[in-house]
């Protein structure tokens, strides 16, 4: 890591240091594969089936004031892995990344693939085809895909509540007549 660290300080005295977000073009050029109707089987860019083709995500940006941005994207490797950039050339630029992770308000915007800052504010945007990693109980399952449908959701709501409904005027009903028969 010690050479690491003295590149990056090499780096930083060049005069071209700011090429990655200010007064240039930076491009993310993230190649998959993308197969008619499907999602991508394989990482392997060698193409074995003609209806497979490769496709390539590019994202452009530029800046002439402060801007830090984060980038994250799945793992070409590990598809159950995520790398997260943080990009940043200048100080200003590390200072808006510094508060944007100090402020809970900044954080709780911060989604998707692609997160910008500004000294104006946080721009959240998904670039690409969604990806999950990891598993959910089956009840956060239920729940997350309920969360998208709001009348499906409203719907299962109302089923219950009438269930519970009709248990409650049976319970009812049995506790009346075992009363009634004791009585009687």
């Amino acid at each position: 890591t010690g050479q690491h660290l003295a590149g990056c300080e090499a780096i930083k005295k060049r005069p071209d240091a700011n090429l990655l977000l200010q007064d240039t073009q930076a491009t993310l050029n993230q190649p998959r594969l993308v197969a008619q109707g499907a999602k991508p089987k394989n990482n392997d860019l060698n193409l074995k089936d003609s209806t497979e083709q490769a496709a390539q995500s590019v994202v452009s940006v530029r800046s002439l004031a402060p801007l830090a941005a984060i980038v994250g994207l799945q793992s070409e490797y590990h598809p159950q892995r995520s790398v997260v950039g943080l990009l940043a050339t200048t100080d200003e630029d590390y200072g808006l990344l510094r508060d944007a992770f100090a402020s809970t308000g900044k954080r709780e915007v911060m989604e998707g693939s692609v997160v910008l800052i500004r000294k104006s504010g946080v721009d959240s945007n998904t670039v690409g085809p969604k990806y999950y990693v990891g598993e959910l109980s089956w009840w956060k399952v239920l729940w997350y895909n309920l969360s998208e449908r709001p009348i499906l959701l409203g719907g299962a709501a109302f089923l219950l509540v009438l269930l519970l409904a009709l248990l409650a005027r049976n319970l009812l009903r049995q506790v009346a007549r075992k009363r009634l028969e004791r009585d009687a």
